[in-house]
């Protein structure tokens, strides 16, 4: 399979979120001082962000946590659900350790207390969303949450930008709105099958030149998955320093 490379900068898709109305005012022109490469939108309901999130791969969401009807936590949960890939900060002016706690439990990206500085919030946004050079983007598919978590904190702590899909609806949907360095997909994912999704997006793979791993317990895959062009094959179970090394290799150029 021919790889083509692809470098761009795309914008950064920011929304903010407040019930009160001139504290998202506030807070978009603030961040809008920070360039052109960022794309600012507001809402001042759960509602909004909802629909919102479905029509728009947003980057980051910064949400105030005491709001009517769904409070902050409840809303980075929703928008886990529809956009796993979207980091969130949360801020609130009623900060406590339980909520803290709660933040870091959901593993939200920032946690920010009222009242905060002009610089606190461009640095938290621009540290969120990597803004000097972005880490490869690695998605794992695997059904197993056991080896999902096992396989994303190897990956993590080597300093990848990763994410997991449990389900070939979560990756399909990751993939729509993502570009990645590799894919790492398991052939077996309940009744379906990872080939399947790997031949829906192929060409949208090959031309973001991301590089594509099959993964199964089954060796009689190994001869068709490589007559698809997938670049390599791991037979379960696989070791973390086998994995670590091969994601290494292929990113080795970016």
């Amino acid at each position: 399979m021919t790889k083509k490379n692809t470098v761009s900068s795309p914008k950064k898709h920011v929304l903010i979120v407040d019930d009160e109305m001139y504290i998202t005012i506030t807070l978009s022109n603030v961040l809008e001082t920070l360039g052109d490469a960022y794309v600012i939108d507001t809402a001042n309901t759960s509602t909004e962000v909802l629909e919102r999130v479905k029509r728009t791969a947003y980057d980051l969401i910064i949400t105030d946590y005491r709001m009517p009807g769904m409070d902050g936590i409840n809303l980075a949960q929703a928008v886990q659900e529809i956009s796993p890939q979207t980091h969130i900060i949360l801020m609130t002016a009623y900060g406590n350790s339980a909520l803290a706690e709660k933040a870091e439990a959901l593993r939200l990206d920032g946690y920010l207390d009222k009242p905060f500085t002009v610089d606190q919030i461009r640095d938290m946004v621009t540290d969120t969303l990597n803004e000097e050079g972005e880490s490869p983007r690695i998605l794992i598919m695997e059904d197993n949450s056991d080896l999902n978590r096992l396989y994303k904190r190897a990956l993590a702590r080597r300093g990848y930008d990763v994410d997991t899909a449990s389900t070939m609806e979560a990756a399909r949907a990751l993939l729509a709105q993502q570009q990645y360095a590799v894919f790492l997909c398991d052939i077996h994912i309940g009744r379906e099958r990872g080939t399947d999704l790997l031949r829906e997006f192929a060409q949208k793979l090959q031309e973001n030149g991301t590089q594509t791993v099959m993964v199964s317990g089954d060796a009689s895959f190994r001869a068709d998955v490589e007559d698809m062009g997938v670049d390599f094959y791991l037979e379960k179970p696989i070791a973390l320093d086998t994995l670590t090394t091969l994601i290494s290799r292929l990113t080795a150029h970016l």
